[in-house]
C-alpha cells in the first residue's frame, strides 16, 4: 500500500487534485484487504464472498474491520465462478441462496454478480421477490465449514501465462466436462487459440493464483480429455 510511485501514490494525488473523491480496493486473500482497510486510505473493499469459503482465515475479522472503519464492502465471486451452482458431493445452491448468503455476512453493502447469459441475470435478479424459505442456505452451510482451497474459480489472477494459455477456460472446460457437458466443453476448448499441451510448467501461473489451485495437473488433465488422438 506505500510502494513510492506505485498505484496508490498516483491515486492519492488524483485525490488531492480534486479528480478523485473516493478510493477503492479489491483483493481475495483477508491477509492482503485487511492491510489496504486498516491503512485508512480506502473507502469501498471490493472482496470475494461465496459460501465456498465460509471458514477461510481471517475473513470474518476483515468484514468487521471494514465495519468499524465505515469502508464499503462489496461483494464478489458469490457463486464462486458458477461452481457453487453445481457441485458435486454437495447440495447445489441456487443463485438466490448465494447472494442471500454474500449479503448477510458482516459489513457487506452490496454484491456484483457476474452472469453470462440472460437465464443466469434473470436467476440472479429472482433474489429481489425471493421468500426467506427460498434464500435460505443453511441446510448447506455445514458442509462448507472446512477451508476449501485449490478450487478454480476462473478469475484470471493466474494470467498472463508466457505462452499465451487461457488457464481459466481451459480449466472451465475441463469442470464442464466432468459435470456431463462434454461436448459443450469440447467446443469450448476448441475455441482456445494456445491449447494445455502448450503449457512448459514454468509455475508463475501457481505462483499468481489467490485461490491455491493446483494447476499443472488440471492442464494436463485437459489436455488428456480434449487433445488426445481420436477424441
Amino acid at each position: 500500500m506505500t510502494r513510492p510511485g506505485g498505484l496508490l501514490e498516483l491515486a492519492l494525488r488524483f485525490q488531492r487534485e480534486g479528480k478523485v473523491r473516493f478510493m477503492a480496493f479489491s483483493g481475495h486473500q483477508p491477509r492482503v484487504s485487511l492491510q489496504a482497510v486498516q491503512s485508512g486510505r480506502i473507502d469501498v473493499l471490493m472482496h470475494s464472498i461465496n459460501i465456498q469459503g465460509a471458514a477461510t482465515r481471517g475473513r470474518k475479522d476483515l468484514f468487521l474491520e471494514c465495519a468499524a472503519q465505515d469502508v464499503g464492502l462489496v461483494g464478489m465471486k458469490p457463486f464462486a465462478g458458477g461452481s457453487l451452482l453445481g457441485q458435486r458431493g454437495k447440495k447445489a445452491l441456487t443463485p438466490v441462496q448465494c447472494l442471500n448468503y454474500a449479503l448477510s455476512q458482516p459489513g457487506v453493502a452490496t454484491v456484483v454478480p457476474g452472469v453470462s447469459s440472460p437465464e443466469e441475470l434473470r436467476q440472479a435478479l429472482a433474489y429481489l421477490e425471493a421468500t426467506d424459505e427460498e434464500k435460505d442456505f443453511s441446510a448447506a452451510l455445514p458442509a462448507f465449514q472446512e477451508v476449501e482451497e485449490g478450487t478454480c474459480v476462473y478469475c484470471n489472477h493466474c494470467l498472463p501465462c508466457p505462452v499465451g494459455i487461457n488457464i481459466g477456460e481451459a480449466i472451465r472446460a475441463l469442470v464442464t466436462a466432468e459435470r456431463g457437458g462434454l461436448e459443450a466443453a469440447r467446443a469450448a476448448y476448441a475455441r482456445l487459440t494456445v491449447k494445455a499441451s502448450e503449457c512448459i510448467e514454468c509455475e508463475e501461473c501457481v505462483e499468481r493464483c489467490p485461490f491455491s489451485v493446483n494447476i499443472l495437473p488440471l492442464l494436463h488433465q485437459a489436455e488428456r480429455i480434449f487433445e488426445a488422438t481420436g477424441q
